[in-house]
């Protein structure tokens, strides 16, 4: 039987444990928020879920539609009829894409976090929540022990699956104790290379509906010259979030805008982001929230991709790597995507 240890229960993870669920593993996930699906996150306040990172996530590719129109429960799954509009760094709102906007795009109507939490508990995978694992150490047999914030030991896993941000597990690597540590360094540095835009996600709440110039559900800034948004939607677009009435506006910063502002986002810096989905609009009312939230994402999007070819080479440390590192892009599916073919490496690797 091997041994599968999974660090982080994101959309990645999750996934790769779904794939594995019929496998010969028995499988271990170590998460340590009090939830599933990374950056896929939801939050609640007085009957209202929205979701503030990604944003929705879109079944165009074949294993993805399977998985989740098929064979994942489809009950509270919600599609978005809108599209999703451009704006550009003058603040020109135009329709976009249509063959982008072509494909479905979803949610659940409690939040996009049900797509990780489904798949992870599909995999029936003995599940650790708030349990930061903080340091790796390989046996002389090759198999690994993790310890978490604890000093709690678990293992030994024949197989880790890593899948945190790219830095995060970086850090991890670069202070384990291994059999070769200079080629576990060498992963590191691969992993430690990939940059990461933070960005600030700012939540307006409104007692009433807002208005919008257009058809959309969501903006994005497709030049990048925007001097502070670079995404903007509505949640009562997704069936089950919002009240009648009202509105949840998530706006997502430029990392310019966000970068000296993510520690400690202060009340004006709020109003000033409010003011700007207001310009951005043409609609005044969009500068006076009822009520706000933040969310700080220090890892917010990878900028470029890892080189997988050099992570692969983590095979024969019994070292497997999944997420949006591998993926080049934030988009939800393709981490899915990412989790279901680390998966098939797991499987084809050897004997415990």
């Amino acid at each position: 039987m091997k041994r599968v240890a999974i660090i982080g229960a994101g959309v990645a993870g999750a996934a790769a444990a779904y794939a594995l669920r019929e496998t010969s593993s028995t499988l271990t996930i170590f998460e340590k928020s009090r939830g599933f699906s990374g950056r896929a996150a939801t939050r609640r306040r007085d009957g209202i879920y929205y979701d503030h990172g990604a944003n929705h996530f879109k079944t165009d590719h074949e294993r993805v539609h399977r998985i989740v129109r098929e064979e994942l429960s489809v009950i509270g799954l919600t599609r978005i009829d809108p599209d999703v509009w451009t704006f550009d760094g003058g603040g020109t709102i135009e329709e976009g894409d249509p063959e982008r906007n072509e494909e479905p795009k979803w949610s659940y109507r409690t939040g996009i976090h049900r797509l990780g939490k489904r798949l992870a508990l599909a995999s029936e995978a003995d599940i650790h929540l708030e349990t930061r694992i903080t340091h790796m150490r390989q046996e002389e047999d090759g198999r690994w022990k993790l310890e978490d914030q604890n000093e709690e030991e678990h293992g030994a896993y024949n197989v880790v699956l890593m899948t945190p941000p790219a830095p995060q597990s970086a850090q991890l690597l670069g202070n384990a104790d291994a059999l070769s540590e200079d080629d576990v360094q060498q992963l590191a540095d691969t992993l430690d290379g990939v940059p990461y835009r933070k960005q600030l996600t700012v939540v307006l709440g409104y007692d009433e509906r807002l208005e919008r110039p257009g058809s959309f559900y969501g903006l994005i800034n497709t030049d990048g010259e925007h001097d502070a948004l670079s995404w903007l939607s509505f949640e009562e677009d997704k069936a089950g979030h919002v009240p009648d009435g009202q509105s949840v506006v998530i706006a997502q910063m430029t990392p310019d805008w966000s970068a000296p502002r993510l520690d400690d986002p202060s009340e004006d810096d709020i109003a000033e982001a409010a003011q700007e989905v207001a310009t951005l609009l043409g609609e005044d009312a969009a500068a006076n929230p009822d009520w706000t939230d933040t969310q700080r994402w220090r890892y917010a999007l990878p900028e470029d991709i890892a080189d997988a070819d050099a992570l692969k080479d983590g095979k024969a440390k019994n070292l497997f790597f999944a997420g949006d590192a591998l993926a080049g892009t934030g988009r939800v599916q393709a981490a899915l995507e990412t989790g279901l073919d680390v998966a098939e490496r797991i499987e084809a690797h050897g004997e415990a």
